[in-house]
């Protein structure tokens, strides 16, 4: 681990067949949406329906003398609790392993859930094309404290789990991606932890049989924009222009940074908000990585949008 990949900037970008088998979307506010092909995840879209980031992510299992590539098999089914609810399970079969995947995007924030239980003598592998900019152009991914990371100019994602992820790499594809490690060598023994401005794959293993996959997103520009009522909490990076439209509600930006304020906000004071304790608390009890300091910061009160009669708020910290 810590090399460049080699093979930039990769083969030219493409995107997942038509041929699909549902899609879904979130049971809640979350801005995003879904589409499953041959028993694996294909486009991911966020934070609109015109909007795909990434291409697919494959399930593979590895095992003693063997990998077996799910989507190639395509021994699998789909079932859900009730026919209007777009909540799928995902069970691929063979003679020596059951893999069950349940797809579920999270209500409230931009992120999919992934819980998988396998049966049988292999571990789990996941490949993921992250075609931020809707292209596959231009983009860079990297390993960092365990979990695998991607972005263009404006955005990002993250794919991490609740169980250890091991044999990350990330590479270019056609070259130095996961695909090409497994079909030269049979299991995972690229360890790279960049791949800068191309057309990038990310790779890992998972070392438990049960646990739960997620992808989540970083906020783009325009965080807000025509929002009428709640809370926003964005916990790490966002674009710019926030809440453009903004006509009531609350964006809370937790970051280190100071955001560039739109005109149409005006400065209110400085103040150290009861309600967001409360709000942080909860959040955190929920399983929410609430940043450092944040619980005990005070906070910058911008108000705006002045073109919407100025009744919603801005909060940084100080």
């Amino acid at each position: 681990m810590g090399e460049e990949a080699f093979g930039s900037p990769g083969g030219s970008p493409t995107w997942a067949s038509s041929d699909k088998d549902f899609v879904t979307t979130a049971l809640g506010n979350a801005r995003i949406w879904v589409t499953v092909g041959h028993g694996i995840i294909n486009e991911i879209y966020w934070p609109s329906t015109g909007r795909p980031e990434i291409r697919d992510l494959g399930f593979y299992l590895l095992g003693e003398n063997r990998w077996v590539d799910l989507k190639r098999v395509k021994h699998y089914r789909l079932s859900r609790p009730k026919p209007y609810l777009p909540l799928l399970t995902i069970v691929h079969m063979g003679d020596d392993y059951r893999l069950t995947v349940e797809v579920l995007p999270d209500p409230r924030r931009d992120v999919l859930l992934l819980r998988y239980d396998l049966e049988g003598p292999y571990r789990l592998a996941i490949l993921a094309a992250p075609h931020l900019g809707e292209s596959g152009y231009g983009n860079t991914a990297w390993v960092d404290g365990g979990d695998l990371y991607a972005s263009v100019v404006d955005r990002s994602i993250c794919i991490t789990a609740d169980v250890a992820m091991t044999d990350q790499s990330v590479g270019y594809v056609g070259a130095s991606d996961g695909w090409q490690d497994l079909t030269r060598h049979g299991r995972f023994t690229f360890g790279f932890s960049k791949a800068s401005c191309g057309n990038v794959a990310m790779s890992a293993s998972l070392t438990d049989r049960r646990g739960v996959i997620a992808v989540g997103g970083r906020a783009g520009d325009a965080a807000g924009v025509s929002m009428i009522a709640g809370p926003i909490v964005i916990g790490g990076e966002t674009g710019i222009r926030y809440g453009p439209g903004m006509r009531r509600g609350s964006i809370i930006l937790l970051g280190a940074d100071a955001p560039d304020m739109l005109p149409t906000y005006r400065y209110s004071g400085t103040y150290q908000p009861t309600i967001l304790r409360v709000l942080l608390r909860h959040l955190s009890q929920r399983g929410w990585s609430v940043p450092e300091g944040c619980l005990d910061a005070t906070y910058h009160r911008y108000h705006g949008d002045f073109l919407e009669f100025g009744k919603g708020e801005i909060l940084y910290r100080a």
